[in-house]
């Protein structure tokens, strides 16, 4: 049997909406701009993007901040370079990275697994101003 709706559900306009990379539990918050798309004490080199529990980095990915690609190619720094400017995030929450003349994603779950840090290296680091 198939029902039909008659009415669509309603969600209150004030309702507080989750981040695209998950809600943040109430500790997270504090001191922590991950909803405006900076991410502080990840377990990374901030220069190499090399995983090193040692040392934190912060990945500030607000429009108009540039970043450094890690690991990129030969080729595509020749084609592009190796820097880039974040445009914002995606209708998915994925971060728009303008390199060269192009835009490319930065996966969203690539920030929550360097939070945890369970991937060996940062696509990206900041680069400081």
């Amino acid at each position: 049997m198939i029902k039909r709706l008659t009415k669509a559900t309603e969600v209150p306009l004030d309702q507080p909406r989750a981040s695209p990379l998950g809600t943040l539990g109430e500790e997270d918050k504090e001191g922590n701009d991950e909803e405006e798309g900076v991410f502080s004490s990840l377990p990374y080199d901030p220069t190499t993007g090399k995983l090193d529990r040692s040392l934190t980095a912060t990945l500030d990915l607000r429009p108009g901040h540039r970043v450094r690609l890690i690991r990129q190619p030969a080729w595509d720094i020749c084609n592009v370079g190796s820097e880039g400017t974040i445009q914002g995030r995606d209708s998915q929450g994925h971060f728009i990275v303008k390199v060269g003349t192009q835009n490319r994603r930065l996966g969203s779950w690539w920030l929550a697994a360097a939070k945890e840090g369970s991937v060996p290296f940062l696509p990206v680091v900041s680069i400081s101003e």
